[in-house]
């Protein structure tokens, strides 16, 4: 069934509440009918003996000897008269309300984090010593193979000793026994201390190097094992280590987890699998974002929830602990709503007024639901 409903900017209606009390007050004064009680226009089960500001800080109506029946204490049936002329006046906007789809935005704010699954360890496999370090820091943005520091440690010093040693027989073993089954063992021993020294942090160049000057290195360079943000760093120049330390945190990027904040009030307008889009407020660019399946995150604090949203960051400009907005567009069918200003909330209660027709507008209380693009369900 349609309704008509005022939309209505709050100045405009204090100031045709004021409209209506003088004229009514310049009608008593003049020897009109006798005021028997004043009452909130926004409440009208509201009364008081003297005029005055009503608590929804408009000023209170008078009601005159005659009027009693006139829904005061119902409430339903209590109206406003305002002539064709003063509705212009005041800005009065009247609009039909029917169900229809309502679309619109739903910003959210939210905060990269780190793919947990995308995060490579720096852990070193023997005891050490960090000799020098590298520019990398928390909060850098390394490539693979970027120094992240240099290391003493007599394992590795052992193993060069054992590759450098397996490389001297091998040598021996071609030329006394070429083409003998102990030449191939002796490669595939070669292989293996060669696979250590990558363990202990060698890189191919540096094996490479160690085979051809035959010469051991007193320290170690460790390379980033891959082109991520650096979470953490436990690195300490001077500071001796073992295998227990985590000594560097990097995570890909490339993907990126966006957890975004949603009110208790709004969590009704998500769709079972938001998708939206990730903006950095100030800069240009959108991203795409898509929620991640599984259970939503409740927030106490928050009185709401928490969703993670996976995004694909292949320029790498979303770096973790940024904060950014989330926007989702929202679609609802057959709801009835009004705009947001047609509302008229005075803390307990929210009313909205109907046109009765013939300049007569009467207040009905209603219960209002979500608001997407200045609009309210009702």
């Amino acid at each position: 069934m349609r309704r008509t409903v005022i939309t209505i900017v709050l100045v405009a209606i204090a100031f045709l509440a004021g409209w209506f009390i003088r004229g009514r007050t310049d009608s008593m004064e003049s020897g009109g009918p006798q005021v028997l009680y004043w009452v909130d226009p926004m409440n009208p089960s509201f009364r008081s003996p003297e005029p005055g500001v009503a608590p929804c800080g408009m000023p209170l109506e008078p009601v005159y000897a005659g009027q009693e029946s006139d829904g005061v204490s119902g409430g339903d049936a209590w109206t406003i008269s305002v002539p064709e002329g003063r509705r212009q006046q005041v800005g009065i906007v009247v609009e039909a309300v029917e169900p229809g789809i309502v679309e619109g935005s739903l910003r959210l704010p939210g905060r990269v984090e780190a793919d947990e699954r995308r995060a490579h360890l720096v852990v070193p496999l023997a005891e050490g010593k960090v000799e020098t370090l590298g520019p990398v820091t928390t909060g850098s943005v390394v490539r693979k193979g970027d120094f992240l520091f240099s290391m003493s440690s007599n394992a590795t010093e052992n193993a060069q000793y054992n590759y450098l040693k397996a490389l001297d027989t091998l040598d021996e073993v071609k030329r006394d026994k070429p083409g003998s089954q102990q030449v191939d063992y002796q490669r595939r021993l070669v292989s293996t201390m060669a696979r250590s020294l990558l363990n202990y942090g060698l890189t191919a160049e540096d094996i490479q190097e160690l085979e051809k000057t035959r010469q051991e290195q007193a320290t170690i360079n460790v390379a980033s094992p891959a082109t991520g943000y650096v979470l953490s760093r436990g690195a300490v120049l001077g500071e001796e280590f073992n295998t227990s330390h985590t000594l560097y945190v990097i995570a890909d990027i490339d993907r990126v987890f966006v957890l975004a904040d949603v009110l208790y009030e709004d969590v009704e307008l998500l769709p079972r699998r938001p998708e939206g889009t990730v903006r950095i407020p100030g800069r240009s660019g959108r991203f795409e974002a898509r929620a991640r399946s599984g259970p939503r995150e409740f927030d106490a604090g928050l009185g709401g929830l928490r969703v993670r949203f996976e995004v694909r960051n292949p320029d790498r400009l979303l770096l973790p602990g940024m904060f950014v907005d989330v926007d989702l567009p929202i679609r609802k069918e057959e709801a009835i709503s009004v705009p947001v200003d047609a509302i008229i909330d005075n803390g307990r209660s929210r009313r909205v007024y109907v046109d009765l027709g013939e300049g007569r507008f009467q207040p009905r209380e209603v219960e209002t639901g979500w608001r997407i693009g200045g609009r309210v369900q009702i």
